[in-house]
């Protein structure tokens, strides 16, 4: 499996020392299948840092997933569980989770979409990612606020 690493270095070997603490799943080495996110994510640290975004590939083996020595989460949709574990790794818990409910209940009135189409819509967005940033201070936003926000980055 093809998977994705961005950031504003090529990762010759991962090395979970040099992992920040208090990301969304804990400390680890995060990756993604979808190249795009990877994109994403490295233009985001590239413009924190000021150097270059970089895309990094691996192939995944996925038996590795049944290797008891290797920690491994893996969600095979957004649902409340992944959210779940996203806030109690993030900072401040209560905040977060109130607005995602309420941004998400939002959408499934507006758009008329099944609440599976409204979580991938808003955990997908930009949004999102500086809502769960805690550094962003989003979250002191009334959940209205962050709702237009989101309507701007989606087109309506």
């Amino acid at each position: 499996m093809r998977v994705f690493h961005g950031s504003d270095i090529f990762i010759q070997e991962v090395d979970l020392l040099k992992c920040k603490p208090n990301k969304d799943f804990g400390r680890g080495f995060y990756v993604t299948a979808i190249k795009q996110q990877a994109i994403e994510m490295a233009v985001r640290v590239a413009k924190w840092t000021g150097n270059k975004p970089v895309i990094t590939e691996f192939e995944f083996d996925e038996f590795a997933w049944e290797d008891e020595d290797l920690k491994t989460v893996r969600f095979e949709k957004y649902c409340e569980e992944w959210l779940d574990f996203v806030v109690l790794n993030r900072k401040p818990v209560y905040y977060i989770k109130q607005i995602v409910a309420s941004i998400i209940s939002q959408l499934l009135l507006e758009k008329q979409i099944n609440e599976e189409k409204a979580s991938d819509l808003f955990y997908t967005s930009k949004t999102f990612t500086q809502l769960a940033d805690e550094t962003s201070e989003l979250y002191k936003r009334s959940w209205t606020e962050i709702y237009e926000m989101l309507k701007k980055e989606i087109g309506k």
